[in-house]
């Protein structure tokens, strides 16, 4: 029966790959987009200095994490290993960049062992700074996530995290880190 299914999911993709060519549909040349290549400062080891709050109200904690950015499917993503410890607790955390040639747009995924959960965003990157957005689930609530990632030079970066509780009406920050190249 598995193999049934991987036979029809296989045509379904061969087909679907068939039929775009067929349609002319622009795909793009094959490999990495040039737009992740733009992002190769960001391969080595960073220190985060960081702040977070779990609560709107609450005061910021500060810790230091460490990142390893590297390459990875062929070049075409970009993978953060962020490591750190918070409250004496392992923060830990996985990251996923690319450039959707399709949309145009700027993708990214997020997990870590505090959420365990995946979340999404998208968005564009202009004038040195990538802003995206995604929906996210905080303390039993659905909120509007913004990433803000402005990058001062090859060797420095800001990022900053805020949640809209109101659809976007408001934005309150979540998360600052201050990013430096070892």
């Amino acid at each position: 029966m598995k193999r049934i299914l991987m036979i029809a999911l296989c045509c379904a993709l061969c087909s679907t790959t068939i039929a775009r060519a067929q349609e002319g549909e622009a795909q793009g040349p094959p490999g990495p987009p040039d737009e992740i290549k733009e992002m190769a400062f960001l391969v080595g080891t960073w220190d985060a200095k960081s702040m977070m709050r779990m609560d709107p109200e609450a005061d910021f904690v500060p810790f230091d994490g460490v990142v390893e950015y590297s390459y990875i499917a062929g070049g075409a993503c970009l993978q953060m290993i962020f490591t750190a410890s918070m409250n004496g607790m392992p923060f830990n955390g996985v990251g996923h960049t690319t450039f959707n040639r399709e949309t145009g747009e700027w993708m990214d995924t997020w997990t870590d062992d505090m959420s365990g959960s995946m979340s999404v965003y998208t968005g564009t990157k202009k004038d040195g700074k990538m802003v995206l957005m995604g929906e996210d689930h905080f303390q039993g609530t659905s909120v509007l996530t913004r990433l803000t990632t402005t990058f001062d030079s090859d060797t420095s970066f800001k990022w900053q995290m805020e949640h809209s509780y109101d659809e976007g009406e408001s934005w309150v920050v979540q998360m600052v880190s201050d990013y430096t190249k070892k």
